[in-house]
């Protein structure tokens, strides 16, 4: 009895551990911009996976996006069977003409700049 209980349990786990992989051929472009929507407040008209850069692992698909202001974000989400996760992303780099302004303003000082408020 034990030994059909673990191989059950191996092929359960067998399953799930391919999740990521699975999803990342089945989630459209369209859904990953709408997690990387949510995830950035870049609205997705604004956005566009980066070709190329959809890869997977046993439980999460990580891409990037690019917006049309020239701004890169890595994304990720996690998945197990049929359901997904929010997306998380961060922002790569920024293409802000405003850095000099930033530096020059006396209210703006490094805590205030880290978290992108002057």
């Amino acid at each position: 009895m034990k030994i059909k209980q673990s191989l059950a349990l191996i092929a359960i786990l067998a399953t799930l551990t391919a999740c990521g992989t699975i999803s990342s051929k089945t989630t459209s472009e369209a859904t990953m911009i709408d997690k990387a929507e949510t995830a950035t407040g870049v609205r997705a008209s604004e956005l566009s996976v980066i070709l190329g850069s959809v890869t997977s692992s046993m439980d999460a698909v990580n891409y990037r996006v690019k917006d049309t202001r020239g701004n890169e974000y890595k994304c990720y989400f996690t998945s197990v069977v049929a359901v997904t996760s929010d997306a998380i992303c961060t922002k790569l780099g920024a293409s802000n003409g405003n850095h000099a302004k930033k530096q020059n303003n006396p209210n703006c000082n490094a805590l205030l700049q880290a978290a992108g408020r002057c």
